[in-house]
């Protein structure tokens, strides 16, 4: 953000840094779970993933869903505000 690399505003980095951190020692405690991976693990699969245009068969995650392709529903007013 300091190199000015992404136009991004101010805000939005606050608003990163303002996320709750999980805690999962109470899940840990009653439930014996332990998670399948690392945070960093995930986060290098989400990255991995919107690299490699994954996605799932459904229209959040479908990967050709996005974008242009959404103009219809834009043009039909869906999400609008009554």
């Amino acid at each position: 953000w300091k190199l000015r690399l992404q136009p991004t505003p101010p805000g939005w980095l606050d608003l990163a840094l303002g996320v709750p951190i999980m805690d999962t020692g109470r899940i840990r405690e009653e439930l014996g779970w332990e998670p399948r991976k690392s945070a960093e693990e995930a986060l290098l699969e989400l990255l991995e993933g919107l690299r490699d245009g994954a996605g799932a068969p459904t229209p959040p995650l479908d990967p050709g869903a996005g974008g242009p392709l959404r103009i219809k529903e834009l043009l039909q007013g869906v999400g609008a505000r009554n």
